[in-house]
């Protein structure tokens, strides 16, 4: 029994070690920057500090996240995954131990708000298409699911574990316990990732002799590349640009910034809303997968204005939760509409060739992080004006449904497909 499960051990392809390593290393550098909602209530009593100007850390987080995804390109390709993920994990421990030492807000916004939401920015979603370019020729679309399923994961085990830290020692020692997790997982990490098959001798999954010049850029696949300048003149671009805007803004600004104050504010304990955003986080990733499943089989476009719409009616189902099963319920229903991405990576590709996604996605994710920057502050400014996230939900609600309008419109046939009908 122990011979064969060695030798089927040894009959698995690198890449799945390397995606099992990348996907460790994005479930522990967004865990990381997920728990900030876990401490706005206490960070506002230590600082005597009102919830917009909380929010604003969270703001500033999501916004630095996204502005530093070309940086984050460049760095890629020039060093290559492990370098990128050894350095990022180093600077999130070293950042959020600091961020347990300070003594002023403006600390806690240069610790966290900037240099770690910067670290962890690199192990997002272009590391993953990176990886998954290099490593994948077959199966890559399920690849890069289950990478991006990283950051659910994260927020499953790190959001919970934030708050059980809070509750009993203070924010200070949570700060502190999660910077020990994180140099407790960067040595395995580091030592499994590489940084291509050929520095193994090995091809990319799915690679024979006679195709991997795809993974190379070699070959057709330069003739599936759009040059950005030409991408912004169509319409598609625009509509997975905006949506995507929608998409950071309901998720990443107002619900992992603001769900655990809002159910606290509506009279739900702190452990029941770590829980339900724990929930939410765990239900995107098999999420994740389905959807990936579906859009390589119908494509991106009815799915992701499916999952927009879906997204719309948990926030008005959220607004009447008045109960520990009523919020677990939007929890799950929201958390499968975090499959998003998926299907707009899809639709990039789709409408503007495989090598376009890389600069692409990175500017339709640049506006997800705008959204989500704008989501966390408009809508702590809300609660301070109103002492309510009412009207910030239903601005939520009525972009949602908005995004899954645009999502419908965008036109997939051949004709729309700038790369292909230029060549």
């Amino acid at each position: 029994m122990a011979t064969y499960v060695i030798e089927k051990a040894r009959s698995v392809h690198y890449a799945w070690v390397v995606v099992l390593a990348v996907f460790l290393a994005t479930a522990v550098a967004s865990g990381a920057r997920s728990t900030f909602g876990v401490y706005v209530r206490p960070l506002e009593e230590e600082f005597q500090a009102t919830r917009g100007i909380i929010t604003l850390i969270g703001s500033t987080s999501i916004l630095l996240s996204g502005g530093s995804q070309p940086l984050i390109g460049l760095a890629l390709d020039r060093y290559g995954p492990r370098l990128v993920a050894i350095v990022s994990l180093l600077i999130i421990a070293v950042g959020v131990i600091i961020s347990s030492m300070v003594t002023e807000l403006w600390q806690i916004y240069l610790t966290f708000g900037v240099v770690v939401s910067l670290a962890t920015s690199a192990t997002g979603s272009v590391m993953a298409t990176v990886v998954s370019s290099r490593w994948f020729v077959k199966h890559r679309g399920m690849a890069l699911g289950l990478l991006t399923s990283g950051r659910a994961t994260g927020q499953l085990v790190f959001i919970p574990l934030a708050m059980a830290f809070t509750l009993a020692f203070g924010w200070r020692m949570s700060f502190l316990g999660l910077g020990l997790v994180v140099i407790v997982l960067l040595l395995p990490i580091g030592l499994l990732i590489r940084n291509d098959p050929k520095d193994i001798g090995k091809r990319p999954y799915g690679a024979d002799k006679a195709d991997t010049g795809a993974s190379d850029g070699r070959g057709s696949d330069q003739a599936l590349k759009t040059p950005l300048a030409r991408a912004v003149r169509t319409r598609g671009f625009w509509m997975l640009t905006l949506s995507f805007f929608v998409c950071g803004y309901s998720s990443a600004g107002l619900i992992q910034t603001h769900l655990v104050a809002y159910a606290v504010g509506r009279g739900f304990d702190e452990m029941t809303a770590a829980t339900a955003l724990g929930i939410d986080a765990a239900t995107a990733i098999p999420g994740a997968v389905v959807v990936g499943l579906i859009t390589d089989r119908i494509g991106g476009r009815r799915p992701l204005a499916f999952l927009y719409f879906v997204r719309g009616l948990a926030l008005v189902f959220l607004l009447f939760a008045n109960d520990s099963p009523g919020l677990f319920a939007f929890a799950i229903v929201f958390g499968l509409s975090h499959a998003a991405g998926v299907p707009t990576a899809t639709l990039t590709a789709h409408l503007f060739g495989r090598l376009s996604v890389g600069s692409l996605y990175g500017i339709m994710f640049l506006s997800h992080q705008i959204g989500g920057a704008t989501a966390a502050y408009v809508s702590g400014l809300i609660f301070d004006l109103t002492g309510s996230y009412l009207y910030a939900i239903m601005i939520a609600i009525v972009l949602c449904f908005a995004a899954s309008g645009m999502s419908a419109s965008i036109r997939t046939r051949a004709a729309t497909r700038p790369a292909i009908a230029a060549q």
